[in-house]
């Protein structure tokens, strides 16, 4: 008895099913054209559409961007998944759009402070003329205080403070102040590795072992390309016979130049790029320069 009365339910349970029409869609014509059947909803003002060329001529004529009105009220009745998440997507660029407001308005008093008293504005037009891209840096920075960088009026000349950083012994870092733009690389650099000259500077020497026994000849000099990532540094080749105004022509110098030092073995192990043939761009300072800043120092 039990099987036949629950057969019997399942069976009337089909007939109703059965008599039960299926819902068809509601036909909406167009809203353009009227002629076809809607197909497409603009999200900004509802208006249906059937093809491509009536939602062109809906914008056009309704002068309507199609796109949804992120602030408009919205029933919490009608409210579904897709518009929380399009919410959540309008919060994340009203955030991303105050940041970047507020980093803009940092940049703008960063320029303000870097206004460069007038000896440091001469410095740089005269490495500008010079096809030097000479960057200053804020001055509490210490590489700002280091440099002792100066132009010559009398004799008409840059005078670089000049760094040499020498890889074959640890990375040894030496200094030389007052370097004319007219002398050699080669004739700077025989201070520290030219045995010849006895007890000048011997000290300095007895940290360059390695460097003084491979020789002038088996050295490469490299100029680092600024602003270079640390983890993908890039580097300019210079010859140790040419001028220092001619190694440093047509590259971007942070302060003062630094000069590394290393075993021809050793440069092929770092990226080496072309000189380039005209003067870079800069900007006023490193730290603008990291941020991304695209304002020219107009100073030069």
């Amino acid at each position: 008895r039990l099987d036949s009365a629950v057969a019997v339910g399942m069976e009337e349970e089909k007939d109703e099913s059965e008599a039960t029409p299926t819902p068809q869609p509601k036909v909406v014509p167009c809203g353009v054209c009227t002629a076809g059947t809607a197909k497409y909803k603009c999200p900004r003002c509802f208006v249906q559409t059937c093809s491509l060329p009536c939602v062109m001529k809906h914008k056009e004529d309704a002068k309507c961007s199609g796109v949804r009105n992120k602030a408009e009220y919205r029933n919490l009745t009608d409210f579904t998944d897709k518009d929380l998440q399009s919410d959540y997507h309008f919060l994340s660029d009203v955030e991303r759009m105050a940041d970047n407001a507020h980093r803009e308005a940092y940049k703008a008093k960063l320029m303000l402070r870097l206004q460069l008293p007038n000896h440091l504005k001469n410095l740089v037009r005269q490495a500008f003329f010079r096809a030097v891209a000479l960057q200053i840096m804020p001055a509490t920075l210490q590489r700002r205080k280091d440099n002792t960088t100066y132009f010559n009026h009398k004799n008409k000349e840059m005078l670089w403070r000049i760094e040499f950083i020498f890889h074959l012994d640890d990375s040894v870092v030496l200094a030389q102040g007052k370097v004319s733009e007219k002398m050699p690389l080669k004739q700077v650099l025989a201070k520290y590795i030219d045995p010849d000259l006895g007890l000048e500077n011997a000290k300095q020497r007895l940290q360059l072992a390695s460097t003084s026994k491979a020789g002038l000849e088996q050295l490469a000099l490299l100029i680092r390309v600024e602003p270079s990532p640390a983890n993908a540094a890039a580097y300019y080749q210079v010859c140790a016979d040419s001028s220092l105004s001619t190694a440093l022509r047509n590259k971007l110098i942070i302060e003062f130049p630094t000069v590394h030092v290393m075993s021809k073995e050793q440069a092929l192990t770092v990226k080496i790029v072309p000189t380039p043939t005209e003067i870079p761009s800069i900007t006023p300072d490193a730290i603008a320069a990291s941020t991304g800043s695209s304002q020219r120092f107009s100073e030069a």
